[in-house]
């Protein structure tokens, strides 16, 4: 009876003992969880600026629909299938494939519609402006890959005025976001200024119409405005297409 006693004691300390450590190492694992995602709160803005420091300069190859190569930026892929999409196409719908035009591509971005319409209008000219200077670079190296020769690319900004010759351009996460327009706490840097009159009045001999594509995040009136006098000039058909 007595042993009988003596073995229930024992093995009731023996699971309280083992209560006792459970709630111990379930303490310790909550403490811990908390510290860990404490320092994962602390540390998580420095995880996504390296992350998007990393995917600005990451280019990634595609080849597209019609057999182009484009080299383009991870943060913009988006935009890549946009320019597949028709979303530009006012060339297909309203001009002739066999025209001679002057296609001026404003906000060329990496050249995706400058190339796509360079290969479909062999004998037309196409003018591609972009402002950022990465997406610059980009732009050049994929007419490069691809041997396209009857696009011209512009680095600047297309502005109303023509007494700035350089303008601030307000860099963006997304290179294809970047903006003459001010905004506050976004970093800046300083680019060639252009105006479509100017551009216009260079190459506008000998063509029969004039395309041009503009998206230039929120500036598209006043790059419009550049181009007023060459506007009232030309005799023949101007085709504007405005991005949304």
């Amino acid at each position: 009876m007595n042993l009988s006693i003596f073995k229930l004691l024992r093995q009731k300390l023996r699971e309280e003992h083992h209560y006792i450590l459970s709630l111990k190492s379930l303490y310790e694992s909550r403490l811990l969880f908390i510290i860990s995602a404490f320092l994962r709160l602390i540390t998580r803005p420095l995880h996504l600026l390296a992350s998007k420091l990393l995917l600005q300069k990451l280019w990634v190859p595609q080849i597209m629909p019609d057999g182009a190569l484009i080299l383009y930026p991870l943060l913009d892929e988006a935009v890549i299938y946009e320019i597949y999409k028709g979303v530009y196409d006012v060339c297909e719908k309203y001009v002739k494939p066999k025209a001679k035009m002057l296609i001026v591509d404003v906000g060329a971005h990496i050249g995706l519609y400058s190339i796509k319409i360079s290969k479909r209008y062999k004998d037309s000219l196409i003018i591609a402006i972009e402002p950022n200077p990465d997406s610059f670079k980009l732009l050049t190296l994929n007419l490069k890959l691809n041997k396209i020769k009857n696009v011209i690319p512009l680095h600047g900004a297309v502005v109303d005025f023509e007494y700035e010759r350089r303008v601030k351009l307000y860099l963006t996460p997304r290179p294809r976001e970047c903006t003459i327009l001010p905004r506050k706490g976004v970093p800046f840097i300083e680019i060639p200024s252009l105006t479509l009159d100017k551009v216009l009045s260079k190459f506008i001999v000998d063509f029969q119409s004039i395309v041009i594509k503009i998206d230039v995040e929120g500036a598209e009136l006043a790059c419009l405005r550049s181009g007023y006098k060459m506007f009232n000039q030309f005799k023949g058909g101007i085709y504007v297409v405005v991005a949304s």
